[in-house]
């Protein structure tokens, strides 16, 4: 029998790889059929206490990698009807992107406004129009120190087009920022 650890590391490597495998085949459908997405009826929600609780999944792993995060959030009701699996979809393939950075989250009033910003990487404004493109990446870059597949903000797009939104990129030497506004 060998060594029971070296199994259990395998097994772990190996459910790990098919999670990932998962998610890259998730996002390709998502992409290529958003016709049969599944779209949950819109609720009423709070975005000042639900993101926080969205944004709390994300703190391990902000400490894992010495991380600076911060929030600005009204406390008064940003209340609005949404489609809460997409928001959160989205929310979530932001914040993953800018993890490998620094993040700030924004929420403002006006037609609910979200802004996820990083102090890491800088977008080429001759990069900037393709960014949302399925599979595009920065050439530039180190694939290997980034990872990623090139559909996350190609999904986001999609999930935030889905929600009658509109996402916008601004990306300085200092920082880059993707602002979704969607429709009270």
């Amino acid at each position: 029998v060998p060594q029971r650890n070296t199994v259990l590391k395998v097994l772990s490597l190996l459910s790990q790889e098919c999670r990932r495998q998962k998610q890259f085949v998730d996002n390709l459908v998502t992409l290529m059929f958003p016709e049969y997405q599944k779209v949950s009826e819109p609720v009423l929600m709070n975005l000042s206490d639900w993101l926080p609780s969205l944004l709390r999944t994300f703190e391990a792993r902000f400490e894992q990698e010495s991380l600076t995060f911060n929030t600005n959030i009204p406390k008064e009701p940003l209340t609005f009807e949404c489609d809460v699996a997409q928001l959160e979809r989205i929310i979530t393939e932001l914040v993953t992107n800018a993890i490998k950075y620094t993040l700030t989250v924004n929420a403002g009033k006006t037609n609910v406004e979200i802004a996820i910003a990083n102090t890491g990487v800088h977008i080429p404004t001759n990069h900037q129009p393709h960014i949302f493109e399925k599979f595009y990446r920065i050439p530039e870059l180190d694939q290997r120190q980034y990872g990623g597949s090139g559909l996350g903000l190609a999904i986001v797009k999609q999930l935030v087009t889905n929600l009658d939104g509109t996402i916008a990129l601004k990306s300085t030497k200092q920082k880059t920022t993707f602002t979704v506004k969607l429709p009270v």
